[in-house]
């Protein structure tokens, strides 16, 4: 495979994989609005409240509870909660869990599940593996790119990779894109500088 041929096949490939990563994108901007239209018109809100009563309840027993626990986890649980889910109340009283961080941090989660599993479904689709193209073309720029044949070894991590890569949106890939092209670009460079 020459350089042209390299070249045009990761044109390609990262071109489709914006096409779908951006596809990925809209979609779930429509799943997100047809998910607040259904919460208005339904009046979902009781859940988000039981919710946050609910994780309130949770955090409350592992504060009480932090003996039987390890430090480090009744920390950790606890830093999640006052900076994900909680407002600091009046003077004096203790963080209350809000309704309004919980639906929010929610409603993100279960779109990037859903983005990943839907763009999960276009790769095996596709069958597109944007990991064996970059390690193919990283070996072919420079040849100490060997070290990434563990990459190499499972096509269902490739899969993962690529649908994990695709489901972040475009921006990321887009930044991933430039920074192909600007190792490309140096690696030109110095075969040139080398040749005269």
């Amino acid at each position: 495979m020459n350089s042209v041929e390299v070249v045009s096949a990761v044109t390609y490939v990262f071109f489709v994989a914006l096409v779908l990563a951006l596809f990925v994108e809209r979609l779930m901007e429509i799943l997100v609005a047809t998910f607040k239209y259904l919460e208005w018109r339904f009046k979902w809100e009781a859940f988000w409240n039981r919710l946050a009563e609910a994780l309130a309840v949770r955090l409350e027993g592992i504060i009480r509870y932090q003996q039987t626990v390890a430090p480090w986890m009744a920390a950790l649980v606890q830093q999640i909660f006052r900076r994900f889910l909680a407002e600091p109340g009046f003077p004096g009283e203790p963080w209350k869990i809000s309704a309004a961080q919980v639906r929010k941090y929610g409603i993100r989660a279960v779109v990037r599940l859903v983005a990943f599993a839907v763009s999960l479904i276009l790769v095996l689709t596709l069958k597109l593996d944007l990991v064996a193209l970059v390690v193919h073309v990283l070996k072919l720029l420079y040849p100490i790119a060997g070290y990434l044949d563990f990459l190499t070894s499972s096509q269902a991590i490739h899969y993962l990779l690529t649908a994990a890569v695709i489901s972040i949106g475009t921006e990321p890939l887009h930044t991933l894109i430039v920074r192909f092209e600007r190792l490309n670009e140096r690696a030109r460079q110095k075969r040139q500088a080398v040749k005269s």
